[in-house]
């Protein structure tokens, strides 16, 4: 696969790559700090830290979920298109409340649905480049031997589309950015320059997401 949107419209600038000598391998540096070697927003990850992909997992994978896909047509309809954009969230009566669990985004309790915020890195080209996206190429995730397992991309891209659905006007936006859904630096950020971002991820299909 492909980084679902490109270097000029990613909206994270504070990743690079870099050739590693003559090995051809790539790895990811800070271009906003070269000293800083953790990843945006997790000063605890290092970019190159071999416990990388575990982080991914606890933020992205959704086993319990999954596990219950087969049978969540009995409450609810699977499918992408039925994902309410946030306006619409608030006109039925629900509150924005943030969460930092994977398996609680986009679930309902009485008048409140959770959202996952979306991380840095994750808007970053250089992010998905090196650790998402399986090539040819080595990377630094080749020299750490563990390649992106299916479902963790599978993860990545479901829960970046969800973002596609719920921020689809500039009142979603607004409230995006009043529910801190969007790091800080997006404060300024315009509904041209998300769209021009997110609308890779619409054309991700059902079956090329997790099953929750």
């Amino acid at each position: 696969m492909t980084v679902p949107f490109s270097r000029e419209v990613q909206l994270n600038n504070q990743l690079g790559i870099t050739n590693a000598g003559g090995s051809g391998s790539r790895n990811l540096f800070r271009i906003d700090d070269p000293s800083c070697h953790c990843l945006p927003g997790q000063p605890w990850i290092l970019t190159q830290s071999g416990n990388l992909y575990q982080h991914l997992e606890r933020e992205l994978l959704t086993p319990d979920l999954n596990t219950l896909a087969p049978h969540l047509w009995l409450v609810a309809t699977q499918s992408s298109s039925h994902i309410n954009a946030l306006h619409e969230q608030v006109l039925k009566g629900c509150d924005v409340v943030i969460t930092e669990d994977p398996e609680l985004h986009l679930t309902w309790a009485d008048n409140r649905v959770f959202v996952k915020p979306v991380p840095p890195y994750m808007l970053s080209n250089a992010f998905w480049t090196t650790h998402l996206v399986s090539s040819s190429s080595s990377s630094s995730i080749h020299d750490l031997r563990c390649e992106p397992p299916t479902t963790l991309v599978d993860a990545a891209l479901g829960f970046m589309r969800t973002y596609y659905y719920l921020i689809r006007h500039e009142s979603d936006l607004h409230i995006a950015k009043q529910s801190r859904l969007l790091p800080a630096s997006l404060t300024d950020i315009t509904l041209e320059q998300w769209h021009a971002f997110i609308t890779g991820f619409g054309d991700i299909r059902d079956d090329q997401v997790s099953p929750r």
